[in-house]
């Protein structure tokens, strides 16, 4: 009976640990190949930095990234973004700080600088960076010395292969109407988050205007190997009170 009893303890625990080593070869051979994909710590990126406080209009602290392993193009295109809204935001600054000191009242000393500096930061986050895409957003947030701060962002997708800009249209390859379809499931999840965040007072034609299926509504994106995010600044689909607003759809069908 105990000779019995052993063999089948024995057969229950062979079963149970080849149980073990077949789902641990399926989900193997499922996860390792994105993993691999996903990872970024051997590739090469190097981080442009600018935090200047010397001067008493304006602060500046400004990180983005730069691949050595992309084209220069893209590279460019980056610098190029993080540069001009710099330009803007120096031209701001000081046409608004100049019309504050030309409207000083009568008899009120005028002020040569700000009580505080005007200031200007970028930062970024990845959504992936390996051998085969670059997908990253940048964030711009600044103070001019008008009425409310500015918060804008963009985003950047690089195809490595094919060397050339990821468009949303690309993700979506078999997507009839692939913006119409966008648009519609934009609206429905953010209608829900709104509408907790609003207690539900929804400003509908905002949040119709800002997803109108145009390119340009949908501009900013990144994604990963499943999910694509689509990020809608400050504005685009509610009062700024609610800030950025973002949605994620799944990667290749709607």
């Amino acid at each position: 009976m105990n000779k019995k009893i052993a063999s089948m303890v024995g057969m229950i625990l062979a079963a149970f640990c080849l149980g073990i080593l077949v789902t641990v070869s399926w989900r193997g051979a499922w996860l390792m190949p994105n993993a691999s994909r996903n990872a970024s710590s051997s590739l090469p990126i190097s981080i442009v930095s600018l935090h200047d406080t010397s001067s008493k209009l304006w602060a500046l602290n400004v990180e983005y990234p730069q691949f050595s392993f992309a084209p220069a193009a893209f590279n460019k295109e980056i610098s190029d973004a993080v540069n001009g809204q710099l330009a803007d935001f120096k031209k701001n600054a000081q046409d608004n700080w100049q019309a504050r000191q030309a409207t000083t009242p009568s008899g009120t000393p005028v002020e040569q600088f700000p009580s505080s500096p005007f200031d200007f930061m970028v930062t970024w986050e990845s959504a992936q960076i390996n051998d085969h895409y670059i997908s990253i957003v940048v964030r711009f947030s600044s103070y001019e010395g008008g009425a409310h701060g500015l918060e804008e962002l963009q985003t950047f997708n690089w195809d490595l292969p094919l060397r050339h800009d990821v468009a949303l249209a690309d993700l979506y390859p078999t997507t009839v109407d692939y913006l119409a379809k966008i648009s519609q499931l934009s609206r429905e999840q953010l209608a829900g988050s709104l509408e907790s965040a609003s207690g539900g007072n929804v400003q509908t034609d905002m949040l119709d205007a800002g997803t109108t299926p145009t390119v340009d509504n949908f501009k900013n994106f990144t994604f990963t190997n499943y999910l694509v995010t689509i990020y809608f600044p400050k504005y685009q689909v509610a009062p700024g009170a609610f800030g950025e607003q973002r949605i994620t759809l799944p990667l290749g069908t709607l």
